[in-house]
């Protein structure tokens, strides 16, 4: 059990710190990135 939330856990940090390391390189590549996670994030909401 404790394995699947370290695993999670992992995987959220690595995708916070691309878009980190995106952002640090490219600001407009980080904006974008940021625009669709926000978007996926908003659209989650209205549908639940």
């Amino acid at each position: 059990m404790n394995d699947s939330i370290d695993e999670h856990t992992v995987v959220g940090w690595v995708k916070n710190t691309v878009a980190v390391q995106i952002g640090r390189h490219s600001l407009c590549r980080y904006s974008i990135w940021m625009d669709i996670y926000s978007d996926g994030y908003s659209k989650s909401i209205y549908v639940s």
